[in-house]
């Protein structure tokens, strides 16, 4: 199958992620699967895409050829910001783009303009208090596109290493098959790690000490449902099927969350402020316990 990223494949051999240890490489194919799982290509035309932690750019590839109105990409690193400039200089020179040199974090605290997509692939990892985050996600996009790594749950490699001996009937196996769905989109948990790696530049390896938060999808789910998204794990769906070493269980995942509402309170400053809290007596909560 032909892609844009075979006439473009800076954005592919340049990609610094695929240097053996560090991940699987993307190829052209890919990459356009992976895109055009996130955001169908007749949902770019006209629209102003905002990328958070951009790398070398390919998301503005597929975007502008694709037919965005614009696209900023936004990265901290020397190298990264570097590269993605040169990239998207090279084919896209004359169209409706920006590479801008801040981090993420910051550049949400400031946000100059509003876009109709927000992507933050690969980056929630990488930012500790990601509940802060995902808020100010939702100041300034009506969908965003939300990549990540699922938790481990390293717990579940010693009780399935347990079972499988056991697990001797379809009727056994399709209980493990059901219980690790259960798992995936089931259980709101987030895995702390001091490991998290993240990509320092184009040749540089990656910073492995980070402080590295991993929630789930449904623990995704609560916090952007709060905000006022609801989910749509169809893209997850579809690259499960096509990119089963890439994505599943253990691996990525992928949810796109679209605006539906206004943002409801969530902590209890706010609850109280607003005066949305439910209350109950000391006595309710004895007697539901009994």
């Amino acid at each position: 199958m032909a892609t844009i990223f075979d006439d473009q494949l800076d954005f592919i051999n340049r990609d610094p992620r695929t240097e053996e240890g560090y991940a699987i490489a993307w190829t052209a194919e890919e990459q356009e699967e992976r895109y055009t799982a996130w955001i169908p290509p007749e949902y770019i035309k006209g629209k102003r895409i905002l990328d958070l932690g951009c790398c070398g750019a390919a998301v503005g590839g597929y975007a502008m050829a694709h037919g965005a109105a614009h696209y900023t990409g936004v990265e901290m690193n020397d190298d990264l910001h570097r590269l993605s400039t040169e990239n998207m200089t090279k084919y896209y020179a004359g169209k409706d783009w920006q590479i801008l040199k801040i981090s993420a974090e910051d550049f949400l605290n400031d946000p100059k303009d509003h876009y109709d997509v927000v992507i933050a692939a690969g980056i929630i990892h990488g930012v500790t208090n990601f509940v802060d985050f995902l808020l100010k996600i939702g100041t300034v996009a009506d969908v965003a596109i939300i990549e990540s790594i699922h938790p481990s749950m390293p717990f579940m490699n010693d009780i399935f290493s347990k079972l499988n001996p056991h697990l001797k009937t379809d009727e056994d196996r399709a209980w493990a098959k059901s219980l690790v769905e259960r798992l995936e989109f089931g259980y709101p948990v987030i895995e702390y790690s001091d490991t998290g790696r993240m990509i320092l530049g184009e040749t540089k390896g990656a910073v492995s000490n980070i402080l590295r938060p991993l929630p789930s999808m449904v623990a995704l789910k609560l916090i952007m449902n709060r905000l006022g998204f609801v989910e749509d794990i169809r893209p997850y769906v579809t690259l499960k099927k096509i990119q089963p070493k890439q994505f599943g269980p253990g691996r990525r995942f992928v949810i796109a969350f679209i605006r539906k509402e206004e943002p409801k309170a969530m902590s209890f400053k706010e609850l109280v402020e607003t005066g949305t809290m439910e209350t109950m007596s000391w006595a309710d909560m004895i007697k539901d316990k009994k």
